[in-house]
Parts: structure tokens; sequence; C-alpha cells
């Protein structure tokens, strides 16, 4: 039995396979990028991995956080920390929109997922289609590159 069958005996909940599959790799992206945000950050401040991975629990807003604290004591001789730092900061809002969104059937009886920032608006401010998923995985692999090539510069000094 391979993975896809496995999958469609396991659930019920409609899905279109491209769709899940676009996600699963968005996911992927994120999580492979945010390690190494955490390998930047052991370069950074000695042990942190080890911490991250054995004893803290940290969100991506709290590994965020640690970040900033790191970079506010840091920007001034350590030149490209803050782009690093503005990247990971703008894509957690991405991805927090992507992982807090809801199924939906779009126009064309897609099952989609959306975001709603204010609970207020009568309509949804930001479907996830299949070209939005694939614009944030680009960006999340652009920030990777910028984030991988700073790393490798960190380590060599």
């Amino acid at each position: 039995m391979n993975e896809k069958d496995i999958c469609r005996i396991a659930v019920r909940i409609p899905f279109a396979e491209d769709y899940v599959t676009l996600l699963g790799c968005a996911i992927y992206c994120f999580n492979y990028y945010e390690s190494c945000i955490v390998d930047i950050l052991s370069i950074l401040d000695k042990g942190f991995r080890q911490k991250y991975y054995r004893e803290l629990s940290l969100t991506s807003g709290n590994l965020n956080k640690k970040f900033a604290k790191i970079q506010n004591a840091q920007i001034a001789t350590i030149p490209g920390l803050d782009r690093c730092f503005s990247d990971f900061s703008e894509i957690i809002e991405e991805r927090n929109r992507l992982i807090h969104s809801h199924p939906v059937t779009d126009v064309v009886e897609n099952q989609i997922l959306n975001y709603q920032a204010d609970i207020k608006k009568s309509v949804h401010d930001f479907k996830w289609g299949r070209e939005q998923i694939r614009d944030f995985t680009m960006c999340v692999d652009e920030c990777l590159i910028r984030a991988s090539d700073f790393k490798v510069l960190r380590m060599s000094c």
C-alpha cells in the first residue's frame, strides 16, 4: 500500500491531492528554513541548538523573540543579521496565515484554505489557492538562500 492509499483510507475529508501536496511542501520548506535560523542563533549563542531541540519548546514567534534579542545586541557588529531577522519576522506572519486558516469551498467548488484576520469582516481576507501557496513556498526558499549564505559566512569567521 502506498502513502496516497493510506491517506485515502485514513481520512474521509475531501481534498485535492495536488493541493495537499503543495501545502505539505510549503510547511516542510518553512520548517527547514526555521532550522537554518536555529543554526544561525547557535552560531551567535553557543549551545542554543542543543537547548532549542532538547529543552525549549519554542513556537516560531518565540524563536523570533529570541532572535530579536540576539539581533538587537549584535546588529552593529554583524553585517546581514538584520536582513535575516526581518526575513524571518515577515515570513512568520505569512506562515501563521497559512497554518491558522480554515477549509472552505471556493467559487469553482474546490476545497482550499482561507484566513480571516478580522472576525468582524463578512468577507474573508485571504484565500490560499495553489498560486498563493506556490508563492509562499518560493518566498521561503529565497529567505532560506539568504539565511544559508549568512550562516556560511558566519561559520567561516
